[in-house]
């Protein structure tokens, strides 16, 4: 089994070549395209989203039903956590 470092990190085996040639990852292909830009527009998101709820007063933890805790919790996750 053939080994290679594949564009996202971490060491996985080589897959079979593409029918097609000249694909964008060199044959590798478990990741389309689409998939990508839905995860990096997922992550974009969740930043945003983290830094507004960093941003909340108390009134609006309150109105929402939040602790500090909660808060901090969901702000202390990276991006690429849901």
């Amino acid at each position: 089994m053939e080994l290679y470092f594949s564009p996202f990190g971490g060491i996985l085996p080589r897959p079979r070549r593409l029918q097609r040639r000249g694909s964008l990852w060199g044959g590798w292909h478990s990741l389309s395209a689409n998939r990508a830009l839905a995860a990096v527009k997922q992550w974009h998101r969740r930043i945003y989203e983290r830094r507004l709820l960093a941003g909340f007063s108390d009134r609006d933890r309150r109105d929402l039903a939040l602790t500090v805790a909660d808060i901090g919790q969901e702000i202390a996750k990276p991006f690429w956590r849901g």
